[in-house]
């Protein structure tokens, strides 16, 4: 992948990439079913966002520093942090994929 792009533009690309899975997120299969594909989703393009960092030493770091989570961590942090589950942590998560990090949007003037 041609790695030219800022960190401005990257992040542009991620939040519009994000804001999208709700509707590449099949909605007949069962809730669990969509919480899943709206993880792989969002794992997924943080992976493509940070292979087009100009930056990858800036890359390694954030792949040490926030990680894609898996599935089963999503639901763990759900359960921990929020006291959700089954049913109800399955759609946070499926809510949360659609949300870029405010913080760093606001960082960036995105926000």
């Amino acid at each position: 992948m041609d790695r030219t792009f800022s960190d401005l533009e990257v992040r542009v690309w991620y939040d519009h990439k994000d804001k999208g899975i709700g509707a590449l997120i099949d909605t007949s299969k069962p809730i669990k079913e969509q919480a899943i594909q709206a993880c792989n989703l969002r794992n997924m393009y943080r992976t493509q966002a940070r292979e087009m960092m100009k930056n990858q030493v800036k890359r390694r770091n954030l792949d040490v520093t926030d990680p894609n989570k898996t599935f089963e961590e999503l639901l763990e942090r759900k359960k921990l942090k929020y006291g959700l589950e089954g049913e109800e942590a399955y759609k946070a998560i499926v809510a949360s994929s659609m949300k870029a990090n405010p913080k760093v949007n606001k960082m960036f003037g995105l926000e």
